[in-house]
């Protein structure tokens, strides 16, 4: 590795420059390799020397594949997992593998052995690190500033592709890749991956242009609030992928490969300016528990991928838990137990939306939802507004007994989904009034294009903006 003083112009001088990757990827779902050389393994007690390669794969989930690539006899013999070592690593590497992930080939009688690799692989985790360069997966398009690349022998290629935004103490830079427009219709069209932009971090604070050192742990503790930044963002799951570390420039230090949940591609628009509120917040260990489930829960329902009966189920359980933090943890609005003894759910959903300044009635677009207000027979005594039709959508589909599932079924197909649609706006608006957002956002229905051009992006004030501003 190479520690020494920094050998290029600092960050500042070439800032119109796109960041480069740490990794390359050909093709959507195209593996990224990640080592290959010669390692120790060991199985059963007994080591062999052996060739090997580690990518990145996309299969049904990612995941970090290793290769055997032509196995001494002792290295097909199963039995249990293997142990990989490379003096690159800073430990040893588990190994998983099942009998079918051994391939003995007609031609030399020997084979492949495939398997997961069940512990992140790391080097230079005690290095100081002057930026963390990381990578995105399946990350929307956007509007910023003109970065260029510079091909070799071509003419310099321009874009729009960077946006930069405050973390606490730390400064964000996130790139486009020049291809976006293209890899991003390549990965929708079959629901795969693919890198879209690369981004670094860096501290704050700078002396003569360069950032100060940190430790890979303080870089850690950032990436894990950049991941909730763009799961909300991205509205599905989109952490940092593949960190590398660097001391200046491209004097690489250290790296962390291991396998992330990422969703396939779809989809959806971006903002940043909550990113500093949700890092402060994050600090207080008090905040950090309903930021965290909050946003992998909605995230994970955002994706739909268990049907809107199911989601609706995820994105009420969302809810619930930002009522609890806005009616007893942070504002107190009702004693503990007429909360918990007194009001039903979306008693407590209506309360909620109320002290954010969010309207409870249902958006005149979902005009099917509207209607089957109509057809509720149940006796009920609240009003007849969208926490009560997406709360009892709800127990329908989760409480049904034979009446609800009939009522259901007479119900226009529209309406579950547009139930699961409003309970995920009411998601989303409650975290980004919880972090003291007061910008634009990108509504799911009925846009108001005063928040910026109409042919570019879909944006409208938060109901609250003019309230806490």
């Amino acid at each position: 590795m190479t520690t020494g003083a920094p050998t290029a112009l600092p960050e500042g001088a070439r800032s119109h420059i796109a960041i480069k990757p740490s990794i390359e990827q050909e093709d959507v779902n195209s593996p990224i390799p990640l080592y290959s050389g010669n390692l120790e393994f060991t199985l059963n007690g007994v080591t062999t020397s052996e060739d090997y390669e580690i990518a990145f794969l996309f299969q049904s989930e990612p995941t970090v594949l290793a290769r055997i690539i032509n196995p001494t006899v002792h290295a097909i013999k199963l039995g249990g997992d293997m142990l990989l070592r490379d003096n690159r690593w800073d430990g040893n590497v588990g190994f998983e593998f099942e009998s079918s992930s051994v391939d003995i080939t007609k031609s030399n009688n020997q084979g492949a052995v495939y398997g997961h690799v069940s512990d992140p692989i790391t080097e230079g985790m005690t290095e100081r690190l002057g930026r963390v360069r990381f990578h995105l997966v399946n990350f929307r398009s956007y509007l910023g500033e003109p970065i260029k690349q510079v091909p070799q022998g071509g003419r310099d290629l321009w874009w729009s592709g960077r946006v930069r935004f405050e973390l606490g103490p730390w400064n964000v830079t996130i790139d486009s890749v020049p291809d976006l427009r293209e890899r991003i219709n390549k990965a929708h069209k079959v629901g795969g991956y693919v890198i879209t932009h690369v981004g670094n971090i860096e501290r704050s604070k700078k002396d003569k242009g360069i950032s100060p050192l940190f430790s890979w742990k303080d870089a850690s503790k950032a990436l894990d609030v950049l991941n909730l930044v763009f799961n909300f963002a991205n509205g599905a799951l989109c952490p940092c992928l593949l960190p590398f570390g660097y001391r200046h420039m491209d004097s690489f230090v250290a790296r962390c490969s291991k396998a992330m949940r990422i969703a396939s591609s779809y989809p959806a628009d971006t903002w940043f300016k909550f990113a500093d509120r949700l890092y402060k917040q994050w600090n207080d260990k008090n905040q950090r528990g309903w930021i965290h489930y909050a946003i992998m829960l909605y995230a994970q329902s955002n994706r739909n991928l268990s049907g809107a009966d199911i989601e609706l189920s995820k994105s009420q359980i969302t809810l619930e838990l930002l009522a609890y933090q806005i009616c007893q943890e942070q504002q107190q609005l009702v004693s503990r137990q007429a909360f918990e003894e007194r009001l039903s759910a979306s008693d407590r959903i209506r309360i909620s939306l109320l002290w954010a300044g969010i309207p409870v009635t249902i958006p005149p677009a979902m005009k099917e939802l509207s209607a089957c207000l109509k057809e509720v027979t149940e006796t009920n005594s609240e009003p007849l507004d969208g926490p009560f039709i997406i709360t009892y959508i709800r127990n329908v589909t989760v409480h049904g007994n034979a009446k609800r599932r009939q009522a259901l079924s007479a119900l226009h197909p529209y309406i579950l989904g547009q139930a699961w649609q409003l309970s995920q706006s009411y998601v989303e608006l409650l975290i980004l009034r919880l972090l003291g957002y007061s910008g634009s956002y990108s509504p799911r229905f009925e846009a108001d294009f005063r928040g910026g051009d109409p042919r570019w992006e879909r944006t409208a004030p938060v109901p609250w903006a003019h309230s806490i501003m």
